[in-house]
């Protein structure tokens, strides 16, 4: 059996969501290498600490959002605090539908390899940043996180640093305050610590 039916076969297996499956019982799949033990499946729930490690350590995801029968996903830079993801956009479709209707998800994944991820869903409100004070918070979570992540540097370019001029050009800072998150890893052999 060629490298890429057997790959076909696992990834079939785990959008099928199953928890656990032995490949050796999984159909014309009889064995993937002369190893004795079983090369096993595992799909798993986060717990909130691996959530929130997930949320944490990553700086892009994708915000879902509805509205009018359209639904738009779009990925964004964040930083992730305290159940709150925050974020800085400009004016155009995403904001005309988060403001519209600020039920959204929000998604973000850590990839190793198809056979080792993690994949965190969230769902919240979407909230516009219009006081001083929670736009000045919004800024800091942002800086502290982003900056010790990005590679360039970020404060010599126009789109960095904010500031709090009426200037329109300077975005839109936002939050989404998270009331429900879920999460998943996936990993073949020992799961993922």
């Amino acid at each position: 059996m060629g490298v890429g039916l057997i790959v076909t076969k696992i990834y079939s297996l785990v959008c099928l969501n199953l928890d656990r499956v032995s490949l050796a019982d999984a159909g014309s799949l009889k064995t993937i290498s002369d190893n004795p033990k079983s090369f096993n499946i595992m799909l798993h729930e986060l717990n909130k600490a691996g959530i929130e490690h997930v949320l944490n350590d990553r700086i892009y995801g994708h915000i879902g959002c509805h509205s009018n029968g359209l639904t738009y996903v779009v990925p964004i830079c964040y930083a992730y605090e305290s159940e709150r993801i925050f974020g800085r956009t400009s004016e155009g479709l995403k904001l005309k539908i988060l403001r519209e209707n600020p039920t959204v998800c929000f998604q973000v994944e850590h990839i190793e390899s198809m056979l080792k991820w993690q994949s965190v869903i969230c769902w919240g409100e979407f909230k516009e940043l219009t006081s001083r004070d929670k736009q000045l918070q919004a800024i800091k979570v942002l800086q502290d996180r982003v900056l010790a992540s990005v590679e360039i540097n970020l404060e010599q370019s126009s789109y960095w640093p904010f500031d709090l001029s009426e200037n329109k050009e300077q975005g839109v800072l936002f939050c989404i305050e998270l009331k429900l998150m879920t999460g998943r890893y996936f990993s073949a052999d020992d799961p993922i610590k």
